[in-house]
């Protein structure tokens, strides 16, 4: 939806709807999950934290982007969306881990 320049009816709706998730939320949430596994935080706390982050990394990578010539909405797109998925493999990896963890200390007691 970056490629094509179209702004009316439907598309335009999904492109912000799609945009926000991924500018907004998405970077942040990923990264809270790999770096804060498990009930560590309230809902609301990672919630928070994620739209926080999002705007941080967004910058980060817009700006490590723009010390090159590559620039542009795409690349800034692709860029983000490899950095969720990496995030999400590594969040999905501690989750996992931090779950049977706990599980085994349950069943020891």
């Amino acid at each position: 939806m970056v490629i094509y320049q179209q702004q009316t009816g439907m598309l335009a709706i999904l492109r912000i709807l799609f945009g926000l998730g991924l500018l907004g939320l998405l970077p942040g949430y990923a990264t809270t999950q790999a770096v804060l596994p498990g009930e560590q935080l309230t809902q609301l706390e990672k919630v928070l934290l994620s739209v926080f982050l999002s705007v941080v990394i967004s910058i980060a990578i817009g700006v490590a982007l723009g010390a090159g010539y590559f620039f542009t909405a795409t690349s800034n797109v692709i860029s983000i969306a490899a950095y969720v998925a990496a995030l999400s493999l590594v969040g999905a990896y501690r989750e996992y881990s931090w779950l049977r963890k706990s599980v085994a200390q349950n069943a020891s007691q």
